[in-house]
């Protein structure tokens, strides 16, 4: 596994409670329930929000999720209910792809061209696997060292960041066909991808090396986290925390 970033300023990382051999997470069932009114819901009807995909029952309770999506993905967890994955989609020309959509490209006899467009400093400190670095800024220069017969995926930091939208573009503009824009980016894959353990690296802003350990950790890094550095230069948890360290 090679390294991995992300924006720290962009996501937390939260505590996830350590569970007993007797006291097991609760297996979330698909979203049947509309998290406003309670009733069933209806497919047609729902609300996209970074990369989930939220039913509900009418359109007034569409205006409401609208609101504050994150707080009803909550709701719904906690009654035992999880959200679907927003489906792969084409908007204003852009091809987006889903995590999965991407993993399953990734294992492919002949995977796509992976592109990081984020700045080659935090290409650096980490990135998808298999991933190249072409800053957007650079993109429309180093385009001819691409083969345009090959699929592209590009990303960038999250749902929240622009910049691989922009380089999809760029790209077909220029003439290549089989462009796809994971918007998910480095967060998503770092979050859904690579556990806790690397997220927890990351919000300390330490690099992470093959094992998922904190790469060249400092001790001083790890307490600042309120952690102690362990003997693999991780971050050892806080009692009744995750496996991961620097706040699990």
């Amino acid at each position: 596994m090679k390294t991995f970033f992300a924006y720290t300023f962009l996501f937390g990382v939260l505590c996830l409670p350590a569970w007993s051999a007797e006291e097991k997470p609760v297996e979330l069932v698909a979203q049947k329930t509309c998290p406003v009114m309670g009733g069933d819901v209806n497919k047609s009807l729902f609300v996209d929000f970074e990369g989930k995909r939220i039913y509900v029952c009418c359109g007034g309770c569409i205006n409401e999720v609208k609101k504050d999506p994150a707080k009803y993905i909550e709701k719904l967890a906690k009654a035992g209910e999880k959200v679907d994955r927003t489906p792969d989609h084409v908007t204003d020309g852009v091809s987006f792809i889903g995590i999965d959509t991407l993993k399953k490209l990734q294992a492919d006899k002949n995977p796509p061209v992976v592109i990081d467009v984020l700045p080659k400093e935090y290409y650096d400190k980490a990135h998808i696997d298999g991933a190249i670095n072409i800053p957007l800024n650079e993109l429309e220069a180093k385009a001819a060292e691409l083969d345009k017969n090959k699929k592209i995926v590009v990303y960038c930091a999250s749902y929240t960041c622009h910049a691989s939208t922009a380089a999809a573009k760029i790209l077909t503009k220029l003439g290549f066909k089989d462009v796809h824009d994971y918007k998910g980016g480095i967060k998503e894959w770092l979050e859904e991808s690579k556990g806790e353990k690397v997220a927890a690296c990351l919000k300390c802003g330490l690099a992470v090396d093959d094992k998922n350990c904190c790469k060249n950790a400092k001790t001083e890094a790890c307490a600042k986290c309120g952690e102690n550095k362990d003997s693999a230069n991780c971050c050892k948890p806080k009692a009744g925390c995750g496996t991961g360290g620097c706040g699990l």
